[in-house]
């Protein structure tokens, strides 16, 4: 079950000077449960089948969002100014439960019903994680009309975000518990410029990076670096 909530103002201060907030939540609460098959022996055919079950899935993010507009000239140069902060925090738990009990069966002739058993070699194995991340983002962005067939946009944006995960895993009876905390930061510059010889055509050139922290961690325990992207 999902639940999303929005709460938006935008206010006109003047014809040259807007603001533009907005307060965001989503919600969910889930659970998985399927039976599942492995450990195909193809002299046999035989399959052995079980129940699993993926519980919790539980994610809430809470966001906020605010810029500033401002439009404003120096003699025949025209500005148009973008400023704005970002502030994110997320709250997720996922868990994954694999246990030794279920039952054979034939892949190509099977026969279904309610007895269970429990096989020796397969393996019980049960997994939870609590992940936790904040993340900031403050940007300025001003696009330029140097002449009436020309623009110019220069703009930038510095995100900062930290996150902690706490896994717990229990394989075949030993539970192990691990922890990790991620701090990453990068500056994102935007540079474009667009020049119209006539007015149905427009030629123009842009350049531009990206960064999208990611969570999760890495078989070996270490949490993933973040995305960066150039365009």
């Amino acid at each position: 079950m999902s639940h999303e909530l929005t709460l938006s103002l935008d206010h006109k201060f003047s014809d040259r000077l807007s603001l533009h907030t907005a307060l965001a939540g989503t919600f969910f609460d889930g659970r998985d449960r399927y039976v599942t098959a492995f450990d195909f022996d193809p002299q046999t055919n035989q399959v052995f089948r079980t129940y699993q079950d993926r519980s919790p899935l539980d994610n809430s993010t809470y966001s906020w969002q605010t810029n500033l507009n401002a439009r404003f000239n120096t003699g025949s140069i025209q500005y148009q100014l973008l400023a704005g902060v970002d502030l994110v925090h997320s709250i997720s738990k996922d868990g994954f439960t694999n246990p030794n009990e279920g039952f054979f069966n034939d892949l190509f002739n099977p026969t279904y019903n309610n007895s269970t058993y429990k096989d020796p070699s397969s393996k019980y194995f049960n997994f939870k994680r609590e992940s936790t991340s904040d993340s900031l983002g403050v940007y300025l962005q001003d696009q330029v009309t140097l002449l009436p067939n020309l623009k110019l946009l220069l703009g930038g944006r510095y995100d900062v975000s930290s996150g902690s995960d706490k896994t717990v895993e229990i394989f075949q009876g030993e539970r192990t518990e691990s922890y990790s905390d991620s701090n990453a930061g990068d500056f994102s510059p935007r540079v474009g410029i667009v020049y119209q010889p006539i007015a149905p055509i427009s030629l123009y050139a842009v350049f531009s990076q990206s960064f999208n922290p990611q969570s999760g961690l890495t078989r070996q325990g270490e949490p993933f670096g973040p995305e960066r992207g150039t365009q």
